[in-house]
């Protein structure tokens, strides 16, 4: 399998098949037809007979389309930072199935997008550290499948936590530290901004909100009273 080059007039040229496709800078369209983003950025269309079949390399980025109904909410920080035009912006872990992923397509307002399923290459799961589908035991969210968060002590309640993609939790442990565990990239605890009784749980880098069963969260003794 060959790959096309690329040129800095925004053309993919496909050598072995003599043609030459354009493509806008958001990846969203080709002289070929709309692409599907997400997709990597090694991951150009082949022209055949003015069809684009999608070239992919067995580590890139999935691009089929499964459903639209979502139970997900795109944070809109992304959308105004990024409009999801890059090939790995607005993408997240599918916490009911490994071999998809979540991508958020951007509505006409330019402000709010909609959730929607795709799934991975067959044989290929999800990937969050790097944003794509990857081979299995690559995969990010087999742990979060598998059962709820663990808590970090005694003194907490269950972690049967919420995903949250707008909580950064590299941001929070380089401004708050991390206390609650003996390895600090496994287990942290932090105030929840946005509510007060319940708190956020960042395991192997994803972070979750947790509610408390009753009470509110103390961060002095992390935990909720």
């Amino acid at each position: 399998m060959h790959l096309p080059a690329v040129n800095r007039e925004n053309t993919v040229i496909d050598k072995g098949r003599s043609r030459v496709c354009t493509y806008s800078k958001s990846y969203l369209m080709t002289s070929c037809g709309p692409l599907v983003p997400p997709l990597s950025f090694f991951t150009f269309p082949r022209c055949q007979k003015n069809m684009r079949l999608p070239l992919v390399l067995p580590l890139m980025t999935g691009v089929a389309l499964s459903a639209s109904n979502v139970d997900f909410v795109c944070p809109e920080e992304e959308i105004a930072e990024t409009g999801c035009m890059g090939p790995k912006d607005c993408v997240y872990m599918n916490t009911d199935d490994c071999s998809s992923f979540i991508y958020c397509e951007v509505s006409a307002d330019g402000k709010t997008a909609q959730p929607i399923i795709k799934n991975c290459p067959s044989g290929l799961q999800w990937n969050d550290n790097k944003k794509e589908c990857d081979f299995p035991e690559n995969a990010t969210c087999n742990n979060v499948l598998d059962g709820v968060v663990n808590t970090v002590n005694e003194g907490l309640p269950p972690s049967e936590g919420t995903l949250d993609p707008t909580f950064s939790c590299s941001d929070a442990a380089a401004s708050q530290g991390c206390q609650g565990s003996k390895e600090p990239e496994i287990e942290c605890i932090y105030p929840n901004p946005k509510a007060s009784d319940s708190y956020v749980q960042c395991t192997a880098g994803f972070a979750y909100i947790v509610q408390c069963k009753s009470g509110t969260y103390k961060d002095e003794i992390k935990a909720c009273e």
